[in-house]
């Protein structure tokens, strides 16, 4: 059993323009968001094993998860004054309680003709509810509902198996059936912006989504050589896409919700080298190629899409180290637009100190400032671009020192639960 404390708080100010950078009606507009999170994790679980002659073995477990939070995103604008104006209708101010039970079975069994199988069943019973503070409306879901009619949904299926095909080499299968829960974001009916020209309005119909996956792997390890290729092949079925359309009050105005669409299908191979060349250079490549679709009631949208990265490592006398990494992932797919390709690399030189006990690292986080995420929402009346970033470029020093004797062994104060074999994380 573990108990988690959360707290969080942040502020954001905003200020907006047209695409002229001219001012609009009471444009720009000086915007200050206070938001905050303070809550409560709760997590219990208990596993049982019990063995079926030297080759086989069933588990059994079950395990519950409630994170309780008082959650705030108070929204509000500078006026002629100099002071703040609370904007109720862009604000939240809600108490929020999640709950996520599950019970699984699992079977393990390595058979005669050396393949190892692995079968499980989990049961899932998940909630969300919460209460605005500003109006006393409630939101959120229970799946399966009260009269238990989605009560098969709730069953998620999984099925692995590997062959061993030489000493150095192994193929795989793996079928699964996973969930993803609607978050608070997806089933609030407040409003919630960073802006006043595009806001979201959650949806409390919307339900989870589901995800059907099979896939076969191929692992190869000779000499200097490490390779993995998985072709593979996911359903979403009811998948949580976002809505956009212009506001029937004021079209300049986008109002983004959430919908459950009929499916999101993806079919592709993914594949991962890793080659030494001599003791020193270290190349690691890797290339998803995908198809990808999104399906709904009155359209589809269906594109060709890749990810690929490639990180080249050396090391150098004096025990140091460079790393230079690329990636690219080209044009994204959505379902009212798409988003633009993204190239981005990273650079690293680590020295290690004291017999590699510790380190200072130089670390150059985006060397051209590249790694920015346009979205575009194009229909017949409506064009937007939008930008968003996770960070700049930057640069870091990093010094890690060790504490204790090399010989000294540090056991933590707090272990977290074991996850089993079937997975209760999504």
């Amino acid at each position: 059993m573990t108990r988690n404390r959360v707290s969080n708080a942040a502020d954001w100010l905003t200020t907006s323009l047209d695409a002229a950078g001219k001012s609009q009606p009471t444009y720009p507009e000086l915007d200050r968001i206070d938001g905050r999170i303070i809550g409560s994790q709760y997590l219990a679980q208990l596993d049982y094993t019990r063995p079926v002659g030297d080759s086989a073995k069933w588990e059994f477990g079950i395990r519950s998860f409630t994170y309780a939070r008082d959650q705030q995103y108070l929204f509000k604008v500078l006026g002629e004054g100099g002071d703040y104006t609370l904007l109720q209708d862009y604000s939240q101010n809600a108490d929020i309680r999640e709950m996520v039970n599950a019970a699984y079975a699992l079977y393990t069994s390595q058979l005669r003709s050396g393949i190892n199988i692995q079968a499980g069943l989990r049961l899932e019973q998940s909630s969300l509810h919460g209460l605005s503070r500003f109006d006393g409306s409630t939101f959120g879901y229970n799946y399966p509902s009260k009269t238990g009619q989605n009560i098969f949904q709730s069953f998620f299926p999984s099925f692995s198996a590997t062959k061993e095909l030489s000493k150095t080499s192994e193929l795989a299968l793996s079928l699964s059936r996973k969930v993803g829960r609607p978050n608070f974001r997806h089933v609030f009916v407040g409003i919630q912006a960073n802006d006043r020209q595009n806001i979201t309005i959650g949806n409390p119909a919307v339900r989870p989504e589901f995800v059907n996956t099979a896939e076969l792997t191929y692992t190869l390890t000779k000499d200097q050589l490490q390779w993995f290729s998985s072709l593979y092949y996911i359903y979403e079925d009811h998948t949580i896409k976002p809505f956009t359309q212009p506001s029937a009050d004021d079209p300049s105005i986008l109002v983004t919700t959430f919908l459950n669409v009929k499916a999101d299908i993806q079919y592709g191979l993914d594949q991962s080298l890793k080659l030494d060349l001599g003791k020193n250079f270290t190349i690691l490549a890797s290339a998803n190629t995908r198809s990808f679709a999104i399906q709904s009631d009155s359209a589809r949208t269906q594109r060709w899409v890749y990810n690929a990265k490639l990180n080249l490592s050396y090391r150098l006398p004096a025990d140091i180290t460079a790393q230079l990494s690329g990636t690219r992932d080209s044009r994204g797919v959505s379902l009212q637009g798409y988003r633009r390709a993204v190239n981005a690399a990273d650079f690293a030189l680590r020295k290690g100190l004291w017999n590699n006990r510790g380190s200072l690292v130089f670390t150059v986080n985006d060397i051209f400032n590249s790694r920015r995420f346009y979205s575009i929402y194009e229909q017949p009346a409506v064009f937007q671009t939008s930008m968003s970033r996770r960070d700049v470029r930057y640069y870091k020093f990093t010094l890690q020192v060790p504490l204790g004797k090399p010989d000294a062994t540090f056991r933590r104060s707090q272990r977290k639960l074991e996850r089993p074999d079937v997975d209760f994380s999504n």
